[in-house]
């Protein structure tokens, strides 16, 4: 049953994306334009939701450095998952990008296609944040200095927080 639903949450992630890229074989300039500011949309709301609502932590009650997991965390904390959702959805219009770009160049669409170039690097950050616990895992795996050590604080921050010790 896991497996369906995987399945069936790639689909969806990919098919707007897809549905965009359809349409743009009729009409690439309205089509990359309009997929373009579906993604600045999208990709607004969630920076948006980022940036307002930061928990201000009592010093007294937090380490420096959970006060700053906190904080960077606070979506994937406060909302697990609708956090990753997101973080899984956005995922989707950024991979998504590498076609768009290589289809509205060709078509000579120059604006969508620098933008959407963009997006793809400038996304990459709220991704992470929106999703910590699958990128901090994997680097800790991979050996990547740091993911380890704020993989184990965002972990301590989450069970205080269960618990109601903060």
């Amino acid at each position: 049953m896991r497996l369906v639903a995987v399945l069936l949450a790639n689909l969806v992630r990919f098919a707007v994306p897809a549905g965009f890229l359809a349409w743009s074989l009729k009409d690439p300039a309205v089509a990359g334009y309009v997929f373009a500011a579906v993604a600045a949309v999208f990709a607004a709301y969630l920076f948006f939701a980022d940036r307002t609502g930061r928990p201000e932590p009592d010093p007294s009650a937090w380490g420096p450095e959970e006060i700053e997991v906190l904080r960077k965390y606070h979506l994937a904390i406060k909302y697990p998952l609708g956090s990753k959702h997101f973080s899984f959805f956005l995922n989707g219009f950024r991979w998504s990008c590498l076609a768009w770009v290589s289809w509205l160049l060709w078509n000579r669409l120059w604006a969508p296609s620098t933008f959407l170039a963009a997006y793809f690097f400038l996304t990459a950050a709220l991704s992470t944040r929106l999703d910590p616990y699958y990128y901090l895992t994997d680097g800790a795996n991979r050996g990547r200095p740091g993911s380890a050590e704020e993989l184990a604080t965002l972990q301590r921050v989450r069970e205080k927080l269960l618990q109601g010790t903060a």
